[in-house]
């Protein structure tokens, strides 16, 4: 592909990672970064990384902003205010710089809560979409001068209930998922790192009958690990001291492994096993999860299925070790997309793809 052609890409950005899904070489790439972003003031902003960058902020004047791998010090992602904010503007630019393509011209898809791309009456909200639009359309240059920003030239704006709708229709191989053929209306549950959001989608006109975002993300079920190990620290053998400075990440690479200690093999005799804390606290999630669910969705029993996306699935589908599923008796379709972290993005491409009537794309990204 000419170069003087754009790049079509879609995006997440979740409430702690950024998922971007886009065609190179012929195969479509998906990735998920682990991205925070956190304002830099007074001499910092003097720093040569690679990852500040420098936008508009809401006061009009010019602000520098730095993407981190880390949560410490960063803003916070749940608030409504994030979605328009240069918070989130420099976290979708340092994603598509990461993806080499920095001076390339480039369409993106984003992506709003449903509760802020319907308006209270649950029609589209136009001006929210809009202002978020035009957010990311405004400039943003990186601190140092070896990266070159993209050239966004197009910004589609979708909401995140449809998308990750769009995404369940296909099963991992392309084909129709057979599970909602047929479907006419569905409950999505997308659970990120700090939020939830659950909504009622008609999916023949791809609107709401009811939606709802909680603040009860993969987070709460993290701390709870976190306090049963300080609770037992004696029982389980693990110092307080060392739980108690552990980060939420530290947590989440336990739950991942099921295990306190090394990977490497040659010390596995070392490691503290914890699956009856970690069950126990993502039994607990669950439940929060269908409480939400059933407060937001009040006809359960007449939807076609349950979609559950994000991250969060992992936890509490079944999906991750021998967890059990804990989702599975909450209708009589549950359907979790392959990697549900994804979703959203994915069904953000195909829709972005079908909007500019995109039929094959031969993207070649220098390595």
């Amino acid at each position: 592909m000419s170069k003087n052609k754009p790049v079509y890409v879609a995006l997440d950005c979740g409430s702690g990672n950024v998922a971007t899904v886009m065609e190179n070489k012929g195969e479509v790439q998906i990735r998920v970064t682990p991205s925070f972003v956190a304002r830099v003031l007074g001499q910092a902003k003097e720093s040569d990384s690679k990852t500040n960058w420098v936008t508009t902020g809401a006061s009009g004047e010019l602000e520098t902003y730095a993407v981190m791998n880390k949560a410490i010090g960063a803003i916070d992602t749940r608030t409504p205010d994030y979605q328009l904010s240069a918070a989130c503007r420099v976290l979708v630019v340092n994603a598509l710089a990461q993806l080499k393509l920095g001076g390339r011209k480039v369409v993106i898809a984003d992506t709003l809560p449903a509760d802020q791309y319907y308006d209270d009456n649950n029609a589209i909200n136009r001006q929210q979409i809009e202002l978020k639009r035009n957010s990311l359309m405004t400039a943003v240059t990186n601190a140092t001068s070896e990266i070159a920003s993209p050239d966004i030239v197009c910004v589609e704006i979708m909401p995140e209930a449809v998308t990750a709708y769009n995404a369940a229709l296909y099963t991992q191989d392309g084909q129709d998922n057979p599970f909602l053929i047929g479907a006419k209306d569905v409950a999505i549950i997308d659970i990120g790192r700090y939020t939830c959001d659950v909504a009622h989608l008609d999916c023949d006109n791809h609107t709401l009958f009811s939606r709802g975002t909680t603040p009860r993300g993969v987070h709460i079920m993290l701390e709870a690990v976190k306090m049963q190990m300080i609770d037992q620290a004696e029982t389980i053998g693990i110092p307080v001291e060392k739980v108690r400075v552990m980060t939420l990440d530290d947590i989440d690479s336990i739950v991942r492994k099921g295990y306190y200690g090394s990977s490497i093999e040659a010390l596995k005799d070392k490691r503290v096993y914890l699956d009856h804390i970690i069950s126990a606290a993502a039994a607990s999630f669950a439940s929060e999860i269908n409480y939400a669910l059933k407060t937001i969705v009040k006809s359960l029993g007449s939807i076609d299925a349950l979609i559950i996306v994000g991250g969060g699935a992992y936890y509490i589908g079944g999906l991750l070790r021998e967890m059990p599923n804990f989702v599975a008796d909450w209708h009589d379709n549950v359907v979790i997309p392959h990697q549900p972290e994804t979703a959203v993005a994915r069904g953000a491409y195909l829709a972005l793809l079908a909007r500019h009537d995109v039929e094959e794309q031969t993207t070649e990204i220098e390595a």
